[in-house]
């Protein structure tokens, strides 16, 4: 008696399957050994037991000798000590013996991964005849092995011929395996497709010409997850192979159906697809490339669901036809130029908690993630959004409205650049840090909102970028910077001639032409203690101030600082503070009603033309500590 082997024994391999030879025949009296396979092939107790359905038609031994009795058929079962996994073979017994006529396998093409196995099937004609044993062969053991029981194993990347062979006749069938490695690119009707992982298709190219396309959820038995595409030959002037999308440049397609299985969209997948107006995105969808669907024309609501936690750079830009967009609550970045001029797009547009950034744009007229969406009339940031990119909303004219969610920490370059029909009061939250400018080209983060009329800027923001309001000629009334700004950026107010006050309690740095060409600037302004330089141009043309008080702070006072305020001094002196040591050349130049001017001993250099044209400048006191050197 064999004792079976307790599963728990360490060491021990257990069964995981067995398997026969599907048929075989016999004429009565005759023998055939049967030989079970048990997998894996280091099991540790490979003992059997044998079994017939009907042992009046064929018996069989403990050592699976099987006897034909009488005409009929049975079904031969082993069973493995260990685990009970069974197999089972049909055998046909006869009187006399048929001869066999044919052999036929269920398909002529296979695929196979490395180190995949393929058990293949061969079916004897007629099914009756007595000697159904075969053998097998393949073209090429280093590409693909075939063993006695017709099991094909994937050795290499290649291709290899299964031939079988009946013993009765030599009957042969034979089949083409083609034995693929991970990036091996294998053709499936109109599709060509990778299997990068050994378990996912990944489709790389759309070779047809239809104009109704569904993406199949399946090929030979693995899912569809991604519309990847492949390195293809460029004709780009720096680059030697550019990425091409699956279905890039099919002019032809009106509508593609994606099946649930795929959860990656992969870049440039539909670009340039310009008849392509039904666009359905599946729950199982995760990410959206970049250029996904550029140049598509789209229609009607674009719906985002909410299973996409991230759409890339340009993944929708220039699909003019869509009328609104629904974005997931999955969505959590929103990349450049994901919308960019989408100029089809029109009411408001909301976006959810779940967003924490809006992308940044590649440059002052390209890629802000909205960028040129005329029609829209209204956002809402949600407050998981940290950062709004720069130029996310440049030249959205059609904004009226625009709530700033209560987590935005920094408003990037020319994010609002040129919205023109914001109007009213614009509230920046507290969470906001940094409103970010760099120069006249590329915009400050609400230049030429010229619809704006007012602006709070919220108590957490340390600094006002270059250029972040230049010319909004609307805004009017005073500004308050808040307490913990401290630099105020290059052309920051620039032209915003209705303000009439500014007050900035904390700031340490106004930079050149910060509030040049304010014109409405009335009464005395106040420069805090606080403020160490004043910039070239800072106040220039600021035609309505009528006196100033520099902080003892402030060190040096810029060129033209002041240069045309015509009105400075008009009923008081200029009172230059206590820390000054430089005053720069034109600083005070044509402020033709300055009649006095107190210069400490702290002052060292006065530049050229500082006070030339000063027409009412009557009186100059000047404190001599200090070797004064005059330009």
């Amino acid at each position: 008696m064999v004792e079976e082997e307790k599963p728990n024994t360490p060491g021990a391999v257990a069964v995981t399957g067995v398997s026969l030879k599907a048929s075989t025949g016999l004429i009565v009296g005759g023998t055939e050994t049967l030989t079970a396979a048990i997998t894996p092939s280091n099991a540790t107790n490979k003992n059997v037991t044998w079994s017939s359905s009907n042992a009046a038609i064929a018996e069989v031994s403990t050592g699976g000798v099987v006897t034909g009795v009488s005409a009929g058929t049975a079904t031969i079962t082993v069973t493995t000590v260990d685990g009970g996994k069974i197999a089972s073979c049909t055998v046909r017994v006869s009187t006399t013996p048929v001869p066999v006529t044919g052999i036929s396998l269920e398909a002529s093409d296979f695929l196979l991964l490395g180190g995949e196995v393929l058990t293949l099937t061969a079916a004897i004609i007629p099914s009756n005849a007595t000697n159904q044993n075969v053998t097998w062969n393949s073209s090429d053991n280093a590409v693909a092995r075939v063993s006695a029981n017709g099991w094909v194993t994937g050795v290499d990347v290649g291709t290899a011929i299964i031939t079988v062979t009946t013993v009765d006749g030599g009957k042969t069938a034979s089949c083409t395996v083609t034995v693929a490695g991970n990036y091996t690119i294998i053709t499936f009707g109109d599709f060509k497709y990778i299997i990068p992982n050994l378990k996912d298709v990944y489709i790389t190219k759309y070779t047809g010409n239809e104009s109704s396309v569904t993406i199949p959820e399946q090929i030979n038995g693995r899912p569809v997850t991604s519309i990847y595409g492949y390195w293809g030959e460029g004709n780009e002037v720096y680059w030697v192979h550019r990425w091409e999308g699956v279905f890039e440049g099919c002019t032809n397609l009106t509508s593609i159906t994606i099946p649930d299985s795929v959860t990656s969209i992969d870049r440039k997948a539909f670009y340039g697809c310009t008849s392509l107006t039904s666009i359905t995105i599946p729950n199982s969808v995760t990410s959206i490339g970049d250029s996904a669907f550029a140049d598509c024309t789209g229609t009607g609501t674009l719906t985002i669901p909410n299973s996409v936690t991230s759409i890339d750079s340009f993944a929708f830009s220039g699909c003019t036809g869509f009328t609104g967009v629904t974005i997931g609550d999955g969505v959590t970045s929103i990349g450049s130029g994901a919308f960019y001029g989408c100029t089809g797009l029109t009411g408001m547009l909301v976006i959810p908690d779940s967003v924490i950034s809006i992308g940044n744009g590649y440059s002052n007229s390209y890629g802000g993630a909205f960028a040129g969406c005329t029609g829209l009339t209204g956002v809402t940031i949600g407050s998981g959004v940290t950062s709004i990119g720069d130029y996310a909303f440049r030249g959205c004219t059609g904004l009226t409205g625009v709530t700033i969610g209560s987590g935005v920490t920094s408003i990037g370059a020319g994010a609002f650049f040129g919205c023109t029909g914001l109007t009213g009061m614009l509230v920046i939250p507290d969470s906001v840090i940094s409103i970010v400018g760099r120069s006249y080209y590329e915009g400050g983060a609400f230049a030429g909102c010229t619809g704006l009329t007012g602006v709070t800027i919220g108590v957490g923001v340390t600094s006002i970028g270059g250029y972040a309001f230049y010319g909004c000629t609307g805004l009017t009334g005073t500004l308050t910077t808040g307490y913990i700004v401290t630099s105020i950026g290059a052309c920051a107010f620039y032209g915003c001639t209705g303000l009439t006050r500014v007050i900035i309690p904390n700031v340490t740095t106004i930079e050149w032409s910060a509030f040049s060409g304010c014109t409405g600037l009335t009464g005395t302004l106040i420069i805090p203690n606080s403020v160490t330089s004043i910039g070239d141009s800072a106040f220039r043309g600021c035609t309505g101030l009528t006196g100033a008080t520099i902080g003892n702070g402030v060190t040096s006072i810029g060129g033209g600082a002041f240069y045309g305020c015509t009105s400075l001094g008009l009923h008081e002196r200029v009172a230059i503070g206590n820390s000054v040591t430089s005053i720069g050349d034109s600083a005070f130049q044509n402020c033709s009603r300055i009649f006095s001017v107190y210069i400490p001993d702290s002052v060292t250099y006065i530049g050229s033309y500082a006070f030339s044209r000063c027409t009412d400048l009557t009186s100059v006191t000047i404190v001599t500590g200090n070797f004064i050197k005059l330009s």
